[in-house]
């Protein structure tokens, strides 16, 4: 679990936040269900040939401007809702992306397709349809922006707040080390940040027992050995046989219990117990190591799409052109070359080309971060 998705988890914990959760979900039903009605409505307006019989009569076109207006607000307010109850979901960027794909190309084809078709279709331009597929437009540019938002998001999450949060392992050395000494183990103070932080330079280093470590003696990192305290209880058994212990003894002791137990895990031969990737001395290193990392993505995506610009712009001019062509192939009615020239006018444009390239930049920031933690947390490089 993340930092946002615990904060956020946290939040809805509360009082406050249950509240909110709670009246999102019902403005969302709402929301849900006037956008539903007016979907009703617009369908029946093409399917009756109201819109291509009076499309282009004043009353007409105020009629279907308020009813696109108010299922514009609608799928607004039903995806803002949808974003407080499921920001801590990351599959929100592909719902809201397709979402958004849905409204700004799939809708507005489907309605010139539908209109093309009707017997009482005439010749000319379609004020009514015209301003129904302008709002069908404008609510795929919002839907996509959210899912902008909720790609950056989880960059940010990613890379300012930490990493995914892991579970530590049971360590049954720290329990006997706890109950050898009868107090605590403390977190270590002799801590340095940073990836180049060596194992007894993390919180999780144990001070006593570095007089045997030969991490610690050799002045290397124990994952670069293949051996440390976590791994390897023949550390802990040794430590535990020096006075290391607020000068309590194994052998003076009158509850000589853990050191049994000491010897059962540590003293016999080398046995490795526990591997690099499961251990939290290693798992912390490769946190910190995330952390450095992970503010590159930003400089490294911008000049991804730097290099990648005429390349990109190329190839959505290429996409343009070839959905064009296959709308003017596909179309079954005589008007094909304005309802090409109509979807190439909707999607051309610098405004349009620099909202795609954005969106575009965000979502590949959003995979690098992913990628470099999944190089760092889950590959452990």
């Amino acid at each position: 679990m993340t930092a946002f998705r615990r904060m956020m988890r946290d939040f809805y914990d509360t009082k406050p936040g249950n509240v909110a959760y709670n009246i999102s979900g019902t403005v969302q039903l709402i929301a849900a269900a006037i956008g539903g009605v007016c979907v009703l409505y617009l369908s029946l307006g093409v399917l009756s040939g109201d819109m291509t019989k009076h499309g282009s009569e004043a009353a007409a076109i105020a009629r279907y401007q308020w009813v696109s207006l108010a299922f514009v607000y609608s799928i607004i307010v039903l995806a803002l809702a949808y974003f407080i109850r499921r920001v801590g979901d990351e599959g929100m960027v592909i719902v809201l992306g397709f979402a958004g794909v849905a409204c700004y190309i799939g809708l507005p084809i489907l309605l010139q397709w539908a209109l093309a078709h009707q017997q009482t279709a005439k010749e000319g331009a379609n004020a009514a349809a015209d301003a129904v597929r302008k709002q069908l437009l404008f609510v795929g540019l919002f839907l996509w922006g959210l899912s902008a938002i909720r790609a950056l998001i989880f960059a940010v999450d990613r890379g300012v707040t930490g990493s995914t949060e892991v579970d530590e392992v049971i360590s049954p050395s720290r329990e006997i080390i706890a109950k050898a000494a009868n107090r605590p183990i403390r977190v270590n103070t002799q801590t340095r940040p940073g990836p180049l932080a060596r194992c007894w330079e993390q919180p999780h280093c144990i001070d006593f027992i570095k007089e045997v470590c030969r991490p610690w003696a050799a002045k290397r990192a124990c994952w670069k050995l293949q051996t440390g305290c976590m791994c390897d209880v023949r550390y802990l058994y040794e430590a535990l046989k020096q006075d290391q212990t607020l000068g309590m003894r194994a052998d003076h002791s009158p509850d000589a219990r853990w050191m049994e137990e000491a010897q059962e895990l540590g003293g016999g031969g080398f046995e490795r117990r526990l591997f690099c990737r499961d251990c939290r001395i290693y798992v912390e290193h490769q946190r910190r190591k995330f952390r450095f990392f992970s503010p590159l993505a930003l400089p490294i995506t911008g000049l991804m799409v730097f290099a990648a610009h005429p390349l990109l712009t190329a190839g959505y001019n290429v996409a343009v052109g070839g959905i064009k062509a296959v709308i003017q192939t596909m179309w079954l009615s005589d008007d094909r070359e304005l309802i090409g020239r109509r979807f190439e006018s909707d999607m051309s444009g610098l405004g349009i080309e620099w909202a795609v390239l954005v969106v575009f930049g965000l979502f590949l920031l959003s995979a690098t971060m992913r990628f470099i933690e999944w190089l760092t947390l889950e590959l452990k490089v």
